[in-house]
């Protein structure tokens, strides 16, 4: 199996990433929200995280690449510009910029993604927004 391990800075980490289409099987995960599940929920899910997350960029911490795909695991900072439904709780935009964790979670069959899981750091979101 090989194995690629890329550090922020690196000549690789700085590249820009394709646009990724959601997959029958592709799923996003926010603490305390339902998972989005298949390519339509997922599509809104993003499409709801481009619309409350206008000016987000992305600080790559690390990627781990293996045969079988890889783990980005990054910070996304950027200003709420929408209410947030986590389930039980309802952030409300307020203006500030904050950063939370993300982990992309890609697999990987004959050179192309099938398969991509995001994990976002709900909890720390609302942590910092509150």
């Amino acid at each position: 199996m090989h194995v690629a391990r890329l550090q922020p800075g690196s000549e690789s980490s700085t590249r820009s990433t394709p646009v990724l289409s959601c997959t029958a099987d592709s799923k996003v995960h926010m603490a305390g929200a339902p998972e989005a599940r298949g390519s339509e929920e997922c599509r809104a899910a993003f499409g709801f995280l481009l619309e409350a997350w206008p000016d987000q960029q992305f600080d790559i911490q690390e990627i781990v690449a293996h045969d079988g795909g890889y783990v980005c695991r990054s910070i996304l900072t950027g200003t709420l510009a929408k209410l947030w439904n986590l389930g039980s709780t309802v952030v409300e935009q307020r203006g500030q910029r904050v950063s939370f964790g993300i982990l992309d979670v890609m697999t990987c069959r004959e050179g192309l993604i099938v398969r991509k899981e995001v994990w976002l750091d709900g909890r720390a979101m609302t942590a910092a927004l509150m």
